[in-house]
């Protein structure tokens, strides 16, 4: 609880707070208390979903909850930090106007009839005062929010710009969410005072009760159907069946399996690729069909399903298969391995090779293939996305494609661990089981730790030494290891304690730690304190 005075009061139009409640600032941190209603909790509820959405945090303010004290009364309300640098201001768009024109953008809206035109005219006239090229994307961004969390109260005294120390202008956190809500919040939350701790605590988890409804409604809406990039793919197969004259038919099943959006916009071009390789290089001529016993028309298939916190899309043909013995030779041929090292290569390292820049095993190039800029391109697309691809084929019959993707880029489960004093969290899809492993049963094989795990050989990765940690001064007796998968292939990592399972809020690490390929990004604990997100693809 914070003890507020009548000093730490701010109305200055100047300030990073806006809205018709009471307002203190101390210590650079804004305090708004519900003596109105319920306006701070809810700010509280929605800057949490906030979190959860495709928005980068620097793109809105994030509230936490506070008890305050003002004049011998208990209120609950919120906080948060100043967004002004030192030396900035925000200028609301209605002071914005009225300094350039010297009249209220108000009264100027009121001669517009119709609500797109005034739209229009705010983000006109925004950008030419500014300078800000993309204030529309901005504006879309707010007026999305309002709509999803029924916020009535957007005016031109609560979306405004920042004006630095230099007087130039850049986009402004958005702020001032906290009408919106309120009429399901009064139904069931009633407006009396309480001043128990008790209370206090019941009315947090009944707002967190609330965040987790909408949170699960914020997800629906990311939430699209993979028939939305699948429905381009029947007439390309026509288009090649035409150019590469060969009869074809594309079947496709699961196209109401539902993925983040962001996922759906990205997967587009590797699963392309796929049905293109199928197609050119998986089926075989019509003649070669028919002598086989085969029909003549060749079936290439893009199968899509959930299982579990992922979807699996399988893409396949019932064509001639990987000829895995012409695969090696070519590796042989680029001097990528020695005839010796190739006689011990599985048929899993074979296929890899197919995975390889530049690598090709077309005869001659055309418009469709032969570049070698393939399965290299969707094996890093797909990388990309959290997910992984693997290969299944038999000479003569056909090859399947398996890629298997997270739901979701923004939320997922995961398991928080501690190396050292710093905390990390790895994807709990990708964890098969934990074990506490005795330091004595660690084997080398080829120099490398292993561990032999129900009848499976499983290899060991410190994670200390992977993120250039000062190792232990005596290592313990028992070990912690996540035993984490990817496809068939099982890795032991080796870590300090567990934490716990945790919903955690993927933030991009931007440019910034671009080229680490062993951190995917980060998330903000409830604290404060940021934890990286390992991922486990880049430790296979």
């Amino acid at each position: 609880m914070v003890q507020l005075f009548e000093q730490d009061i701010k109305t200055n139009d100047r300030q990073s707070s806006k809205g018709n409640q009471l307002k203190w600032c101390r210590n650079n941190v804004w305090y708004k208390a519900d003596y109105m209603g319920y306006e701070g909790l809810v700010e509280y509820v929605v800057s949490r979903l906030l979190e959860k959405s495709s928005l980068k945090q620097e793109e809105y303010v994030l509230y936490k909850t506070e008890e305050i004290s003002y004049k011998r009364r208990k209120y609950l309300g919120c906080k948060s930090e100043n967004f002004l640098p030192e030396g900035w201001q925000l200028i609301t768009l209605e002071r914005l106007f009225y300094g350039f024109y010297n009249e209220s953008l108000y009264k100027k809206l009121f001669t517009i009839p119709e609500h797109s035109e005034r739209l229009e005219f705010i983000v006109d006239q925004t950008e030419r005062i500014t300078g800000i090229s993309d204030f529309g994307k901005y504006m879309s961004k707010i007026l999305a929010i309002d709509t999803f969390f029924m916020n009535e109260d957007r005016h031109m005294h609560n979306i405004g710009v920042l004006m630095d120390a230099e007087e130039k202008y850049h986009l402004c956190p958005i702020f001032d969410n906290g009408a919106g809500l309120l009429s399901d919040i009064q139904m069931d939350y009633p407006m009396e005072e309480n001043n128990n701790n008790q209370s206090f605590h019941e009315q947090i988890e009944y707002l967190e009760r609330i965040t987790t409804n909408l949170h699960e409604s914020v997800m629906k809406v990311r939430m699209v159907p993979i028939e939305s990039v699948t429905q381009k793919y029947p007439r390309m197969i026509r288009d090649l069946s035409r150019t590469l004259n060969k009869k074809m038919n594309l079947v496709i099943t699961g196209e109401d399996t539902e993925l983040d959006r962001t996922v759906v916009d990205q997967i587009g071009d590797p699963l392309q690729h796929l049905l293109r390789n199928s197609a050119d290089h998986g089926l075989e001529s019509n003649e070669v069909r028919l002598e086989r016993g085969k029909p003549e028309v060749g079936t290439i298939f893009l199968n899509a399903y959930q299982e579990g916190n992922n979807v699996v899309i399988k893409v396949g043909d019932d064509g001639n298969g990987i000829d895995t013995e012409a695969v090696k030779n070519k590796a042989i041929e680029r001097g990528i391995v020695t005839a010796e090292q190739a006689e011990n290569l599985s048929q899993k390292d074979i296929i890899n090779f197919l995975f390889m820049p530049s690598f090709s095993m077309a005869k001659q190039i055309t418009d469709i293939s032969g570049r070698g800029v393939g399965l290299d391109v969707v094996k890093s697309g797909i990388e990309q996305l959290g997910g992984d691809v693997s290969v299944s084929t038999e000479l003569g019959k056909g090859t399947t494609f398996t890629v298997r993707l997270p739901l979701t880029l923004a939320i997922i489960q995961a398991l928080m661990v501690e190396i050292r004093d710093e905390i990390y969290a790895i994807a709990l899809g990708s964890i098969s089981n934990i074990e506490d492993i005795p330091v004595k049963d660690i084997k080398y094989v080829q120099a490398k730790e292993v561990i032999h795990l129900r009848g499976s050989v499983i290899p060991i990765i410190r994670l200390d030494k992977m993120l250039d940690i000062e190792p232990k001064e005596q290592e313990p007796d028992h070990l912690t290891v996540v035993i984490v998968q990817k496809g068939d292939q099982q890795a032991g990592l080796v870590v300090d304690n567990l934490i716990g399972q945790q919903e955690i809020v993927i933030k991009s690490l931007g440019k910034y730690i671009n080229g680490n390929k062993l951190i995917s990004g980060a998330t903000i604990l409830g604290d404060g304190d940021v934890a990286l997100i390992l991922d486990v693809n880049t430790l296979m």
